[in-house]
């Protein structure tokens, strides 16, 4: 007849993730997570548990990212990534002069 709760839960589809399950799923380390995040490649929401304040990243903008640079490697992505951040630096030390 009807589906038991559990089976019903393990249906249910992850809209969120948190940074290191992303990390997981894209097969990067959770350090270039945080830099896409950082860099705005990858967008992300903050959510407050209890005290504490936390980013989660929807599963279709990883999805997104990862069929856009599909043609790119990993290694590829990380130099990009780099690259973003290093110009992001720059900018904030030239703001703080």
């Amino acid at each position: 007849m009807g589906k038991k709760k559990s089976e019903k839960k393990r249906e249910r589809v992850r809209a969120y993730m948190g940074p290191t399950d992303a990390a997981a799923y894209m097969g990067i380390s959770r350090r270039s997570v945080y830099r896409l995040m950082d860099s705005h490649i990858l967008p992300y929401c903050l959510v407050r548990l209890c005290k504490a304040t936390v980013r989660r990243i929807p599963v279709q903008a990883l999805d997104d990212y990862m069929t856009r640079d599909m043609s790119m490697s990993n290694e590829e992505m990380l130099r990009k990534a780099d690259l973003l951040l290093l110009e992001m630096d720059l900018r904030r030390s030239r703001r703080g002069r």
